[in-house]
């Protein structure tokens, strides 16, 4: 059984159905293809800035899922339903996390908490991700 931290921020926007819906009917989906659990779906504030594209609160969604599941059904699940969830101008990301591989666990709370607080790029993501093995 695999420990996966799954994260997702889909753009929406007023009149779609909302980030914490979408992550919840993914938890739901990934559960009832692979089995497993799956924990309640947390909220996570990120920094509110002209500078960055945003609906309304500009926040992300994550969920841990303890399944035998791998990274590809997750991600074929995930995407799949992220394009058919989103609002057409969408920009949907998603980022999962194997918490049982080695990982540098700071470098990526720091990353999150400079996400709170300073405008981060797409460019510093990817960096980071390939850095600690984070499929984004």
């Amino acid at each position: 059984m695999n420990n996966w931290l799954i994260c997702i921020d889909d753009t929406d926007d007023i009149g779609t159905k909302g980030t914490g819906e979408i992550a919840e009917e993914i938890a739901q989906l990934l559960v009832e293809k692979a089995g497993g659990k799956a924990s309640f779906v947390t909220r996570h504030q990120l920094f509110v800035h002209p500078d960055i594209p945003y609906t309304s609160h500009n926040s992300a969604m994550c969920f841990q899922l303890q399944s035998c599941v791998n990274l590809a059904e997750i991600e074929q699940i995930a995407i799949a339903h992220l394009h058919a969830e989103c609002a057409v101008a969408a920009d949907p990301g998603l980022a999962v996390l194997n918490l049982d591989s080695e990982y540098d666990m700071p470098a990526l709370i720091d990353f999150g908490l400079r996400a709170k607080k300073t405008v981060l790029t797409k460019v510093d993501a990817y960096q980071l991700a390939e850095e600690l093995g984070v499929s984004l």
